[in-house]
């Protein structure tokens, strides 16, 4: 090609790049969340559980009110692949899914994108807007790893994008804007029954629709006609399936079955309501990584060891409150109660779950408001705003896959050689990477606050009933057990846990292992490491067990 032919090809991409430079950051944003979405090899358990019912069952399944629908989406989007023979497994299905996942990523950000375009947002704003939110941790948690709520916060990104751009079209009646408050009133409904939380993207929606509509007499009643059959498909779905009347009323509004489990979650006084709204939200500004309270945090800055780590978390919840507040206090001084009113909103999630205030769902729409703020903050400030956020969280996740990676090595070594027929014991859950365990598992707060019934007698009696019979059936029927938690650095854990619960089974105390006496399985080294029950001390245990059969 002649030189000047390239030079006038040249000129005409920069023409191209610097007409819309904020498709270049979505398209820069997707690569990001590609590469490490299918780099990595653990993904959040929250995902993963909806994946064996795709490979054993024929027909979808209904979820915890939740996530209600969302295992019905999971079943519609990869069934087929299982259906042509083309995955067999769980971890076959993981990569679907993160297929499936990095796509509703790009249409989220498209969508936050075509709300700035709808507002009239400069494309230079625009673009440092959709770096702020896509560097953002609730946006780059959620797009790289197996979870409910980018399905359901796209579906309400896409609504409210439909709103905005219908909304504020040239011409646009009263009835024009109406309608479009119903579109995005709908969207929030049908992402509600994805994942229960984004129903707070009622919030969200004064940020394209003028007050005057959201205050309109006909558009209030038809909007609250739309959210009532939220409840109703809830209650409705739950009933269908077995609920009386009053346990499906309490299981919708109370978000979790067992009585005790939400108990658990619950802490006296407001210290803990004061730490959710400060602490909270700027876990969706920046990754606070190994992080456990403010408790654990200031006692690690007396550790020699743990000083920096300790600090190093304090810097990126400071990071994470300075954008926060910087964003609050403009928006206050430009009288942008709309935006005010967002970030109220998204406030609500962890100040309702205390003890979860850092869970990165309940930040999920959190990038729409904070692209909405840095849209109209000066462009070289939202650049340079996005560039930090990009590199404390897109590097927290590049620098996490090597030892991600090998410790998935580690595992595939292990669960190999422990086989079928063993038994993987924990306080919590599951084991990491849960989909190469071929044989049983025993969570001992998992099965306690998995039990159901009417009551919470009946809950408390389920549970523990599941525990004691899968404890028996672990140390007694299985050729080994495994753990990396059940040692007695998880004594206090497992002593609360049996209190709360009011365990009435084997001292759980009794069932740890002492790293002094237990065997190593995986490789030295490995962290967390793999330890097995020597025969003998898995005998002493059936024992134990058995007594309380």
């Amino acid at each position: 090609m002649p030189a000047g032919s390239q030079l006038m090809n040249g000129r005409r991409l920069w023409r191209a790049a610097a007409a819309a430079p904020d498709l270049w950051v979505v398209a820069g944003l997707g690569a990001l969340v590609v590469a490490i979405g299918f780099l990595r090899k653990d993904f959040c358990g929250d995902g993963v559980r909806h994946l064996p019912a795709v490979l054993r069952s024929a027909h979808p399944e209904l979820g915890e009110p939740r996530w209600l629908f969302f295992p019905a989406l999971v079943f519609a989007l990869l069934r087929p692949v299982v259906a042509l023979g083309l995955v067999d497994d769980v971890e076959g299905l993981t990569r679907v899914m993160m297929a499936a996942t990095v796509i509703a990523a790009g249409l989220y950000l498209l969508a936050v994108r075509a709300c700035l375009v709808a507002l009239g947002i400069a494309p230079a704003r625009r673009a440092a807007a959709l770096a702020v939110a896509g560097g953002s941790a609730s946006f780059l948690l959620a797009a790289t790893d197996l979870m409910e709520p980018i399905f359901g916060a796209t579906l309400f990104a896409v609504g409210l994008a439909f709103a905005a751009r219908h909304a504020a079209a040239p011409g646009a009646t009263e009835g024009d804007r109406r309608r479009a408050l119903l579109a995005a009133v709908a969207a929030t409904a049908a992402a509600a029954l994805l994942y229960q939380g984004l129903i707070l993207g009622l919030g969200l929606i004064p940020l394209v629709i003028p007050a005057s509509t959201l205050w309109e007499r006909r558009a209030l009643a038809q909007s609250a006609l739309i959210l009532a059959a939220v409840p109703l498909a809830m209650l409705g779905a739950l009933a269908a399936s077995g609920n009386s009347l009053g346990r499906a009323w309490s299981r919708t509004v109370l978000a979790e079955e067992n009585p005790l489990y939400r108990s658990y979650l619950e802490k006296p006084g407001l210290t803990p309501y004061m730490v959710a709204l400060v602490a909270g939200p700027p876990n969706g500004v920046v990754t606070l990584g190994d992080y456990h309270g403010f408790r654990r945090v200031l006692a690690n800055l007396r550790q020699p060891g743990e000083r920096w780590p300790a600090l190093a978390v304090l810097l990126r919840l400071g990071l994470g409150i300075a954008v926060l507040a910087a964003g609050a206090i403009a928006a206050w001084h430009r009288r942008d109660w709309a935006l005010l009113a967002a970030c109220a909103t998204l406030a609500v999630l962890p100040l309702v779950r205390t003890q979860q205030y850092g869970y990165v769902k309940f930040y999920v729409l959190l990038p729409i408001v904070l692209a909405s703020g840095a849209a109209r903050a000066p462009a070289a400030a939202a650049s340079a705003v996005a560039a930090l956020l990009l590199a404390l969280n897109g590097g927290a996740l590049l620098a996490a896959l090597p030892a991600q990676r090998q410790l998935y090595a580690d595992r595939v070594d292990v669960y190999g050689r422990a086989g079928a027929d063993a038994c993987w014991l924990t306080i919590a859950w599951e084991p990491p990477f849960s989909f190469l365990w071929r044989g049983s598992v025993c969570p001992i707060f998992g099965l306690l606050a998995r039990g159901t019934g009417e009551d919470v007698a009946q809950a408390s009696a389920a549970g523990q009933a599941m525990l004691t019979g899968c404890l028996e059936t672990c140390f007694c029927r299985s050729s080994g057990v495994f753990t990396d938690d059940m040692t007695e650095a998880a004594g206090p854990l497992v002593a609360d846990s049996a209190r709360h619960f009011a365990y009435a089974g084997p001292n759980l105390e009794t069932l740890l292992l002492p790293v002094a006496q237990a065997e190593l399985a995986s490789r030295p080294g490995s962290t967390p490491p793999v330890y097995r029950y020597p025969p003998a001390e898995q005998r002493r245990r059936c024992d134990l067990v058995a007594h309380h059969r």
